[in-house]
């Protein structure tokens, strides 16, 4: 209850320390408190990276007070550590069977064999089981069997739950520089097997791989795209954005707003995934689907046009690592600070081979980067040029 109660502000004497599943840990936890205890204490965000403003405003429900605050469409019941309060006397089995007299539960799931296996006769017909698989391959408590071969034997558990839960990356593999592998067939695997499967650790506010362009739209939809391939449900932090993604996909052509399409306009390209303003930034803009494309203009030294979000080199190239670094000034007009500057170089030194596109990272202070396999890839655009690539890429896209 440490992670997201203060609970340990609250009852500082009732601080434990418990194996779970295998592994020590050091907290407050429920089974040490009455429900009379619990009501004095109040719920807190788990994630530091989240606003605090609402910590200690709101009390934790009991599941049957639940439906007396609000009206679910459904329920949806986790039962995660059904051997630990064994372990304590404590029967979950029971519990949860008590209250389905007074609460419609339509879900329930659990990643212990053993739970669904006790409870699957009470709830037969009216209750779905689902076995979730946790994000690492250690043992269930209740078979002993690891997830891994579990995980390749979904006929199995096909004779006990209707569905399986698993995280999203089981589906969408991720490498250790953030960036998608090929999928899985574990989504066709489990379908295969007669099994629903929901695809679970989506939030806004998590790090996901750049293919997605930080759009988490596009990362729900590349669950939900194909018919194949679909899962059937998603667990989110964010049930607005998941509505979203899944509402527009399904609706996307029915729009019937009076005033047509809104103008979807580039900022420097691409920039999220390229550097700005170079060809591969707005070359992909394009088949974004971007309808009005930018170029930011500076001026060279011999008075050329170019396509820089920046007059200060220094920003948006790696000049001072080539023998351009001597050039840097300060011009107060322009910035209190050493720069170099587009009107400091001649075209054929902005184009020369040892300059080249810096990506921009408008939050690198917060640690978010941008498409680090394309950090220095484009080339730069002059005006002119920009022009004529432009209107041949349209026209290309219109023929095709």
């Amino acid at each position: 209850m440490a992670n997201c109660t203060n609970a340990a502000t609250a009852y500082p004497a009732k601080k434990k320390k418990y194996v779970i599943d295998g592994v020590p840990k050091t907290g407050h936890f429920s089974l040490d408190f009455t429900y009379s205890e619990v009501q004095n204490t109040y719920l807190t965000q788990g994630f530091y990276s989240r606003t605090d403003r609402f910590d200690s405003i709101y009390n934790i429900f009991s599941v049957t007070d639940l439906q007396s605050y609000i009206k679910p469409p459904s329920v949806w019941l986790n039962v995660q550590h059904d051997a630990f309060y064994s372990q304590h006397g404590l029967n979950m089995r029971r519990y949860i069977v008590s209250i389905l007299k007074s609460v419609s539960v339509k879900y329930i799931s659990s990643p212990e064999i053993g739970f669904l296996k006790s409870i699957s006769k009470r709830v037969r017909g009216r209750t779905k089981l689902v076995f979730r698989f946790p994000d690492n391959f250690l043992s269930d408590p209740s078979t002993n069997q690891t997830y891994s071969s579990l995980s390749k034997n979904l006929t199995f558990i096909k004779t006990i739950a209707s569905g399986i839960m698993v995280p999203k990356s089981y589906i969408w593999p991720v490498t250790n520089d953030n960036y998608l592998l090929p999928p899985t067939p574990f989504v066709q695997d489990a379908h295969r097997a007669g099994l629903e499967i929901y695809a679970s650790d989506f939030a806004n506010d998590r790090i996901i791989p750049y293919n997605y362009s930080y759009d988490p739209l596009q990362e729900y939809l590349s669950f939900i795209s194909d018919g194949g391939f679909s899962v059937d449900g998603v667990l989110t932090d964010y049930p607005i954005t998941a509505s979203e993604a899944i509402g527009c996909f399904a609706n996307l052509n029915e729009s019937k707003a009076d005033h047509g399409k809104p103008l979807i306009i580039s900022h420097n390209g691409a920039s999220g995934d390229y550097p700005d303003c170079t060809d591969l930034a707005y070359q992909n803009a394009i088949k974004d689907g971007a309808d009005v494309i930018d170029c930011a203009l500076q001026v060279t030294k011999d008075g050329v046009l170019i396509c820089m979000s920046s007059i200060n080199l220094l920003e948006t190239t790696n000049v001072q690592r080539t023998p351009f670094s001597t050039l840097t000034s300060v011009i107060p007009e322009i910035k209190s600070t050493a720069g170099i500057y587009t009107f400091n170089l001649t075209w054929n030194n902005i184009s020369d081979s040892s300059l080249k596109p810096k990506i921009s990272s408008p939050l690198s202070s917060y640690y978010l980067v941008r498409n680090p396999r394309y950090t220095n890839n484009g080339k730069f655009v002059k005006f002119s040029d920009f022009l004529e690539y432009e209107c041949c890429i349209y026209s290309e896209i219109f023929r095709s």
